[in-house]
């Protein structure tokens, strides 16, 4: 990244005639561009990472069949514990 890159914009747009504000705005906009490029970052990273966010529609169906499992296995946990309870209880007598 130039580091006279941003003196040189202002330089060119003072010449120009233009206002203050907008050479401010010029200066802001390249300052967030050498800090993306310094980082190696895209200006746009958030939006790309929220819309990948909304495409992956399958992922509920996926958490359903999960909890269908999870509860299944509970479920057979369940009467194997009850089971075994019995079963000690029929040996003691």
């Amino acid at each position: 990244v130039n580091s006279d890159e941003p003196i040189m914009e202002k330089e060119k747009s003072s010449k120009q005639g233009r206002k203050i504000p907008d050479i401010d705005v010029d200066i802001e906009f390249n300052l967030e561009k050498a800090q993306a490029e310094a980082y190696n970052m895209d200006l746009d990273h958030q939006e790309k990472v929220l819309s990948m966010l909304d495409v992956n529609d399958e992922e509920p169906a996926i958490v359903e069949e999960v909890l269908e499992v999870v509860k299944a296995a509970k479920l057979i946990a369940e009467v194997v514990t009850t089971a075994e309870v019995d079963v000690n209880a029929a040996s003691v007598q």
